[in-house]
């Protein structure tokens, strides 16, 4: 049932333009979505698509009332500001979501960057003191680095860490990394 509904809902993401009502409770009966499970028949249902600030679509937002005819134009104005701020928002969580991760971690590896890892071992320490169980920490050294830095170049350096840290991220659970 939800991967139908999730479906629908990608449907109904291509197909709206920007609002749709339906005012009668036989319209929303048709729908793959309705519930009749519900103890309040839904009698309106409203539909606004929710776009990023470059105009791109990035889902529905569907509101319901057991009143028929409850969106009518005032309201539907009204909604459509918030929908446009909601989408907005959720672009702007999204972008703080991406940047908050690349500011916790290393740009070349990919790994927790020290200030992170401080932070997940102290965490780590306090669970497993919590939980009065053991902890392992892993030091890792690479043998003559800097000649190989030197020998070969920084970009030669480069790719021994980033193959070394995809073969930790492969090697670790991942409760681990």
């Amino acid at each position: 049932e939800k991967s139908a509904a999730t479906s629908w809902g990608r449907g109904m993401c291509e197909k709206f333009d920007e609002v749709v009502t339906f005012s009668r409770e036989t319209q929303i009966r048709s729908l793959p979505l309705y519930a009749s499970r519900n103890r309040t028949p839904t009698r309106s249902l409203l539909g606004c698509s929710l776009y990023t600030a470059s105009h791109a679509k990035q889902g529905v937002l569907l509101l319901g009332s057991a009143e028929e005819d409850a969106f009518r134009s005032r309201p539907v104005e009204l909604i459509k500001v918030l929908v446009s701020q909601l989408g907005l928002l959720l672009e702007t969580a999204r972008v703080y979501r991406r940047m908050e991760g690349q500011a916790a971690t290393d740009g070349l590896t990919g790994l927790y960057n020290r200030r992170s890892f401080e932070q997940k071992l102290l965490d780590e320490i306090l669970r497993a003191e919590r939980s009065k169980s053991e902890l392992s920490l892993l030091f890792l050294d690479i043998d003559h680095f800097k000649k190989l830095n030197d020998g070969y170049g920084h970009v030669a350096g480069d790719e021994v860490l980033k193959q070394l840290a995809a073969l930790l991220r492969k090697l670790s659970r991942g409760m681990d990394s």
